[in-house]
């Protein structure tokens, strides 16, 4: 099979929805000729090829894209006639049996409009924000024209994925859509990398540290972490930010007006192996985000066998159970993160006990396991 994948961001570009898409396009990769289209930046090659995989990713250039983590309006609107025209002339070169699209917009307006032009079938993947952010006043479930935009390519989709049972059921209750959506959870493969002790990584063999991992924006609700960790009290306690974006310098700024900047390490964009070390090092993992379409970071860390505290709704909730995996609070309650974090940090058999249930629990999203399960509804789509 040829399989063109579209997702105007991709490693090392964007989050989460990004590394999801490369770990399930380096799976089917395996097995098939597999291209991903993206965005590009200055100092990023147009064309790379994976040698050891069928994979060739192409990224067309765009404006406004400064920032790692964050797209701007302007590399987003850039990446439609952008995208459209790269991927009309990868279609005549290669001739693709699917579209996959990662994101309604503006991957899922570029990725339609290649597959209608091409006659192809187009599988689309909904995220999370591409439809539903409730830190942001553009959402497309609350800012009409992105929701027209969601409903026109919710419409021209051949079949439909949802990466949680949340994000299925957002996309019926705010655009109406009546079609079938075949839930798929994300996955990370087995990472690699050289284990290093605390010393080595800076940290203290005496503290006892929680770890975030995330883009630093609005939507993972950093402050009410920062005042549940002020809450604590607890000098032997600090906390570890992995991630970059346009929070930081506020973060920053917060975390020594609540007394806790000494205490508070914000470690910017790590590569991988630096971030499942430190993952490995810690005691607890905590992001407690308005909304997560589904939440890959919750998967590295329960592999490293991390007691999670997450929110008790959102597209988690399909991997993460209440004195399982962790604890789910409700958004926003600093008392109950404080409490959870309190709970995790003295009773060390809970946190042990949800430890290694975690480490059992991220076997269960094994990314070889959902690429078959994206070649069905790629092959299910083509026979229509």
């Amino acid at each position: 099979m040829k399989i063109l994948m579209v997702n105007y961001e991709y490693p090392p570009l964007g989050g989460g929805g990004g590394i999801a898409m490369m770990e399930i396009a380096q799976e089917l990769a395996r097995r098939h000729e597999v291209h991903v289209l993206t965005s590009g930046r200055a100092g990023l090659e147009a064309i790379e090829h994976h040698h050891s995989l069928d994979l060739t990713v192409h990224r067309v250039h765009v404006f406004g894209r400064s920032d790692r983590a964050t797209a701007s309006f302007m590399s987003m609107a850039a990446f439609l006639p952008a995208g459209i025209r790269r991927g009309n002339q990868l279609m005549a070169e290669h001739d693709f049996d699917v579209v996959n699209t990662w994101f309604a917009i503006p991957s899922g307006i570029t990725g339609a409009a290649i597959a209608r032009k091409n006659n192809v079938p187009h599988v689309l993947t909904i995220i999370g924000g591409d439809i539903y952010d409730p830190s942001k006043w553009y959402s497309p479930h609350q800012f009409f024209p992105a929701g027209l935009a969601v409903k026109r390519v919710l419409r021209q989709a051949n079949s439909h994925v949802a990466i949680s049972t949340d994000i299925a059921q957002r996309a019926r209750d705010y655009f109406g859509f009546d079609r079938p959506i075949e839930v798929i959870p994300l996955g990370i493969a087995e990472p690699k990398f050289k284990l290093a002790d605390r010393k080595s990584l800076g940290m203290d063999h005496a503290k006892k540290y929680i770890v975030a991992v995330g883009r630093l924006v609005r939507r993972k609700d950093y402050p009410t972490l920062f005042k549940a960790v002020r809450d604590l009290d607890r000098e032997d306690v600090d906390l570890i930010l992995l991630g970059d974006g346009p929070e930081r310098q506020n973060l920053v700024t917060l975390a020594e007006s609540l007394g806790i900047g000494d205490r508070v390490h914000l470690k910017g964009f790590v590569s991988n192996e630096l971030k499942f070390q430190t993952l490995s090092n810690c005691d607890i993992f905590t992001l407690i985000s308005l909304h997560e379409g589904f939440g890959v970071v919750y998967l590295e860390a329960m592999r490293c066998g991390l007691p999670v505290i997450a929110a008790n709704e959102g597209g988690q909730i399909d991997l993460l159970q209440d004195g399982e995996t962790g604890r789910l609070v409700p958004i926003g309650d600093q008392d109950a993160i404080a409490n959870s974090l309190r709970e995790l940090l003295d009773d060390d058999q809970f946190a042990s006990r949800v430890g290694d249930y975690n480490k059992q629990r991220f076997q269960d999203f094994s990314v070889a396991n959902l690429a078959r399960r994206y070649e069905d509804a790629f092959d299910a789509c083509r026979a229509k």
